[in-house]
Order: structure tokens, then C-alpha cells, then sequence
């Protein structure tokens, strides 16, 4: 059981004491990252994954994407300035 996010960020280990049954708590940095992740919680660990961490997003990905003259793809899941606004 994982849980991902910018309050998974937040609480990291907390979370875990206040869910005992989680395997994961991964901070969006992370994200990307995933597979690595599940390789290590194969054997039965638990792991908080929150630091804080430089991320540099592929450059493809991190282009706007404007397919429309009044809509655009807006990346949220890094940068969070936690007023859940979007």
C-alpha cells in the first residue's frame, strides 16, 4: 500500500505510525523514481521516502503544453505552495 502526494510529503513518518499497514509514503519527487522504490519494500520493509530532493524534470515533459488558445497543461505535482488551489 502506497501513498503519494504533498501531504504524504508532510507527514512522512507520522503517517506511518498512523497506518501501520502502509509499505510506502513517497513525497512527488519520487514519483519518477518508482520502480526503484517497489525493488527495495519487495522484501517486506516499510519506507518513507519525503526528503527533500533537486529534481530536474525532462525538458519534454516540463514544455507547456498549449494544444488550445484558452486552456494549457499546468505541472502541479512539483512546486505544491499548499493552498490545494488548482
Amino acid at each position: 500500500l502506497i501513498v503519494t502526494g504533498c501531504v504524504a510529503q508532510q507527514e512522512g513518518e507520522a503517517l506511518l505510525r498512523k497506518v501501520p499497514e502502509l509499505d510506502v509514503v513517497l513525497g512527488p519527487q519520487y514519483v519518477p523514481f518508482l520502480s526503484n522504490v517497489l525493488e527495495q519494500i519487495e522484501w517486506g520493509n516499510q519506507l518513507v521516502a519525503t526528503a527533500p530532493m533537486l529534481y530536474k524534470e525532462d525538458n519534454a515533459f516540463a514544455k507547456p503544453i498549449r494544444g488550445h488558445s484558452v486552456r494549457g497543461f499546468v505541472n502541479t505535482i512539483f512546486g505544491c505552495n499548499e493552498h490545494c488551489t488548482y
